[in-house]
């Protein structure tokens, strides 16, 4: 009985030392810093019968303060566990941030901007875990007086402060783009980050190379292979042409043609691709422009990279840039680029 009291006691207190510590992580934003939480809760938290005494109360807010400060050693917290809570709280702030609200559904309630965040309109959509980027434009059809057909709409995500977007393929889930700006972007760029109903004016580019590759009920892969323009994380606004391949869903570059030298290589599923690039990197041909990420590795900005996000890749000329955004696609949803209309019944 004596070993079950202590251990509740001890999860007890790893607990509340958990909260505490996490709250004092965040004084920059609550003003809850450890010296003005110590008189607070140190006294509270050793109370004695003599409690209001100045000595004691002085010895209360001491060790209160040295728990704190040995918190990680005390209750043997790894790193990890650290910063996962780390991205718990990044997560919250971020939801809060992006106009997110919780109704009685049970659903989130986030801001979705029609058009052009600048002069559209903001409109609170309910989201669950699993609502996907079609589920969302249909909502905002029949909500909204919005005047393009809706198979010529998508759901942008657009981020680096409006410098570069994606258009989300329309089985994705929206939700999990959200949680991704706290968890793999910079805070600075994670509130800036928005979604955007609009009309998708690279449908029409696309379509040859789309139609031209259908086999049936889904989409036959092709083989790309130019001499592109490319600037590497820490190159800044470096930019130098390499062979660029792209065949059986992986992105290879080689150093030149004679060696076969492979200088980098990502699979498309491993990576997230915005049409664009930032202003600060004076891309070659910015109209151009695609920015890729690694999925698995968090963005950061440092003076290693120029404070610039992901690697560039710029191709020559438009046709040669809507071949390799199609190819990339294809590869990714061999089902296309829009759902398939359901067949209608005629005996019904």
């Amino acid at each position: 009985m004596l070993i079950r009291t202590f251990a509740f006691i001890y999860c007890l207190l790893i607990n509340n030392f958990d909260f505490v510590y996490s709250v004092i992580e965040n004084s920059n934003e609550n003003k809850m810093s450890l010296l003005n939480l110590a008189p607070i809760i140190g006294p509270l938290l050793f109370y004695s019968r003599t409690h209001g005494d100045n000595v004691e109360d002085n010895v209360a807010i001491d060790l209160f303060i040295d728990l704190i400060t040995g918190y990680c050693w005390l209750f043997d917290v790894t790193s990890e566990e650290m910063e996962k809570e780390r991205k718990i709280q990044r997560t919250l702030t971020c939801l809060r941030e992006s106009k997110i609200k919780s109704p009685d559904s049970g659903d989130l309630l986030v801001g979705v901007y029609i058009h052009n965040r600048d002069w559209g309109t903001c409109l609170n959509v309910p989201l669950s875990p699993t609502t996907t980027a079609q589920e969302l434009i249909e909502y905002i059809y029949s909500k909204t007086s919005i005047k393009e057909p809706i198979d010529q709409l998508s759901v942008y995500e657009v981020v680096c402060d409006n410098q570069f977007e994606r258009f989300l393929h329309y089985s994705e889930v929206v939700l999990s783009v959200i949680i991704s700006w706290t968890i793999n972007w910079p805070a600075q760029d994670a509130k800036t980050n928005y979604l955007v109903v609009k009309k998708n004016n690279s449908y029409s580019k696309l379509e040859p190379f789309l139609v031209s590759n259908y086999s049936g009920s889904t989409l036959m892969t092709f083989s790309l292979f130019n001499e592109l323009k490319f600037s590497d994380l820490n190159w800044g606004k470096s930019f130098k042409k390499f062979l660029f391949k792209f065949i059986g869903a992986k992105l290879i570059i080689y150093k030149d043609v004679k060696s076969g030298k492979i200088i980098g290589q990502w699979n498309i599923e491993d990576i997230i691709w915005y049409l664009g690039s930032e202003t600060k990197r004076a891309a070659p041909n910015p109209k151009f422009a695609l920015t890729f990420i690694e999925k698995s590795s968090p963005i950061v900005r440092s003076k290693e990279n120029n404070h610039l996000i992901g690697r560039v890749i710029c191709c020559n000329n438009e046709q040669e840039y809507y071949k390799w955004i199609a190819g990339m696609i294809i590869a990714q949803y061999p089902s296309g680029l829009k759902p398939v209309k359901p067949m209608i019944n005629l005996l019904d």
